[in-house]
């Protein structure tokens, strides 16, 4: 790779991601629209579960994107072999997180959805949903490494076909454990979760294969260090907790969004669940070019040049844009057909439209705070950005709790992922000042080196 990067690098980075989460965005997109199909309930407690997969998942992906950063600092250092002391590392870590937490669902979850979800018949179906759902976690967690890694190489044509092979399963699986097949019984909701966890491991399977086709375990030693180095463990805690913090706080915030939803109505939840299914696809392009930006900035510190990270993610931010803006506007134009896509059900079809408009809104003011929160994080600012977002999730999970007492208007309460994005952005314009993130990447990359 250059010494210095383009747009176009950024692009060839990116695009590759991009495809790969729009790829994930059509499974979360197909869960929906089977399961608006089964009923109004099981469409509504997808939306809590599913946040609160993601918000357990994100407590070990947060190390999964340590290792990024740091690998990619090894990476530009031509360190080959600590990027697979890394590797092995954070594989441990991982491993032991991903039974830890699946046992801990499995043991508490129906009492968690339980205290959480006013309606009992939402709470069932949420508890089938994430326990089920959590039982893959180990498998995710090694495919969020596995990425992780193709991201720091610069490998992520292989996470396209990662995800396309995810979403040829997801389609047979939800097919045929949501509705039920030949001896396959009909398991609405519970099906749903298992088929997404079954998606985890053909995506794994397509990682693992092509890291040995390529040779890539050799070029890095991957497999060689299975064993605990307490220096690199200490430098992932100190870097991954922050992002782990980060994305679970971001993540639990959401889900107490959608608890808050749920005590308005049923119906109200159901349509929040498509309005959230059609936020990702703005979402995963500022993930997409803010982990890209970011791997790049982390290459680019490696070899020791700060300087040239600010002008890179200056240029991210431009394609994203570019890219996001457009999106959002043919959401809006096309929201009568769009919203058809995952739901026959009338009543809503016609709740999901005014939520839909502020949710489109909300998320174009916030594509500068969201795309350098992921760039923090890509360049091994982590505390910066860790803090940033959970004093904005504080501040977020106050706003939505007074619009709960105060409205039971399903799009008024949609305003607060605008307030969410502002907070943030506070946050960024703060720690960029006296580029005191840049500061903190260098930091660690010091620390990094120095063993």
């Amino acid at each position: 790779m250059s010494s210095t990067f383009t747009r176009a690098d950024i692009l060839k980075v990116a695009l590759p991601l991009l495809a790969s989460f729009l790829l994930e965005q059509v499974i979360g997109m197909t869960d929906a629209a089977f399961l608006g199909r089964v009923g109004e309930v099981e469409l509504g407690a997808s939306a809590i579960g599913g946040v609160a997969f993601i918000t357990f998942l994100t407590l070990g992906l947060g190390f999964a994107y340590a290792a990024q950063a740091t690998m990619g600092h090894a990476l530009g250092e031509k360190r080959y072999a600590r990027v697979g002391e890394i590797f092995g590392n954070a594989g441990l870590l991982l491993l032991g997180m991903g039974v830890a937490i699946s046992v801990l669902v499995w043991v508490v979850g129906d009492q968690m959805m339980g205290v959480l979800c006013q309606s009992k018949d939402v709470a069932v179906a949420s508890t089938d949903y994430i326990v089920w759902r959590s039982m893959g976690l180990p498998v995710a967690f090694a495919v969020g490494l596995l990425r992780s890694f193709y991201v720091a190489t610069f490998k992520t044509r292989v996470i396209t076909l990662s995800s396309i092979a995810m979403v040829l399963a997801n389609v047979l699986f939800n097919y045929a454990l949501i509705f039920g097949w030949g001896p396959i019984p009909a398991m609405g909701i519970k099906g749903a979760a298992i088929a997404s966890a079954l998606c985890e491991v053909v995506a794994f399977a397509v990682l693992l294969a092509f890291l040995f086709k390529k040779n890539q375990h050799k070029t890095f030693e991957l497999f060689r260090h299975f064993k605990v180095n307490r220096t690199i463990q200490q430098q992932l805690l100190n870097m991954g907790i922050w992002v782990s913090l980060q994305e679970a706080v971001a993540f639990g915030t959401w889900m107490l969004f959608f608890v808050a939803v749920e005590h308005i109505s049923p119906l109200a939840l159901a349509a929040s669940n498509v309005v959230r299914q059609l936020s990702s696809l703005i979402f995963m392009f500022i993930h997409a070019f803010g982990s890209a930006t970011g791997s790049l900035g982390a290459n680019l510190i490696g070899q020791g040049k700060p300087e040239a990270v600010k002008q890179l993610a200056l240029a991210g931010l431009k394609l994203t844009s570019q890219f996001a803006i457009p999106v959002g506007l043919v959401i809006l134009l096309g929201h009568t057909y769009i919203l058809r896509i995952f739901t026959d059900i009338p009543e809503v079809l016609t709740h999901a439209v005014g939520p839909l408009f502020v949710m489109v809104a909300g998320y174009l003011f916030g594509v500068p705070s969201m795309f350098y929160t992921y760039v923090f994080s890509g360049v091994g600012a982590n505390r910066v950005s860790g803090i940033a977002s959970i004093v904005s999730s504080i501040a977020y999970v106050i706003y939505t709790q007074w619009i709960a007492i105060t409205t039971m208007d399903t799009t008024w309460a949609w305003t607060a992922d605008a307030f969410f994005y502002g907070a943030t952005g506070v946050g960024i314009l703060y720690y960029m000042r006296g580029d005191v993130w840049l500061k903190e990447a260098m930091s660690r990359r010091h620390a990094g080196a120095a063993h």
